[in-house]
């Protein structure tokens, strides 16, 4: 056979396998996978790593904040705080919902008594891009979870607009569900529940990976986001990275002396 010949043949062979396979055109581009390289090796960088970090804790402080995420490996505690380590107590579940992980919060708010309890769901989000793939079956835990990620949307996930509409709405149902199950702490003035979108995709326009606060104890009015007395002590600065777009945020009046 001709090398040419089998060349063609060979990608007609590939071209119709790739057609035959179902939703195929659906299908999310998965992380690529570090197959390569040895567990050993991995193993030793974290046991190095290890050894330089022992003795940057020594005593146990309260934590500054309970940090609610998805299980993205893009999102690190440097979105957070500069210095983490001892600052931050972070719940990571594969959707950033509470209540597959409420003990772990609870733990956080109620017994290391974080003041801050913060809850982010991220665009570009993997667990939405999930819930839209076609092909792979996931297991019954992640169809579980996947389906109560399902049951919280009201929006199709199709353009940016949308799929910022759906990572508000997660951010927006789970401050109200933190916010009634820890009411006692936020009555006496223990606890804060501040809900964020950190922006992967910079559908906000104000910088990829900006943290953009858009509810605080249930409140999204932006009116009124901006005139709490949480709000009126940031810096202008900070103060110009609250509230949705689209949304009208009433800064702070300055007080002449």
């Amino acid at each position: 056979m001709p090398r040419r010949l089998g060349c063609t043949l060979l990608a007609l062979f590939f071209l119709g396998f790739a057609s035959a396979v179902p939703g195929g055109a659906d299908m999310v581009a998965k992380p690529k996978l570090q197959a390569g390289i040895p567990a050993f090796t991995i193993l030793e960088q974290i046991m190095r790593a290890s050894g330089q970090a022992g003795t940057a804790v020594s005593v146990a402080n309260t934590p500054l904040v309970t940090w609610l995420a998805p299980s993205d490996p893009r999102l690190q505690p440097d979105y957070i705080l500069a210095a983490p380590v001892g600052q931050l107590y972070a719940v990571r579940t594969m959707s950033g919902l509470l209540l597959p992980m409420a003990a772990s919060v609870d733990f956080g708010v109620r017994y290391l008594h974080t003041p801050l309890l913060l809850i982010t769901i991220n665009t570009d989000n993997m667990a939405l891009a999930m819930l839209q793939a076609k092909g792979e079956k996931p297991t019954l835990e992640i169809a579980a979870e996947l389906q109560q990620l399902a049951s919280l949307l009201q929006t199709p996930n199709s353009v940016p607009d949308q799929q910022l509409g759906q990572v508000e709405q997660l951010v927006d149902s789970q401050v109200r569900l933190a916010v009634a199950r820890y009411q006692d702490r936020i009555a006496n003035h223990r606890l804060t529940v501040v809900g964020g979108v950190i922006d992967l995709a910079n559908f906000y326009q104000r910088g990829a990976g900006r943290l953009i606060i858009i509810n605080v104890n249930g409140e999204t009015d932006g009116a009124r986001l901006g005139q709490m007395s949480l709000m009126r002590r940031l810096d202008k600065e900070t103060r110009d990275y609250l509230g949705r777009r689209g949304m009208t945020v009433i800064q702070p009046q300055v007080q002449k002396r």
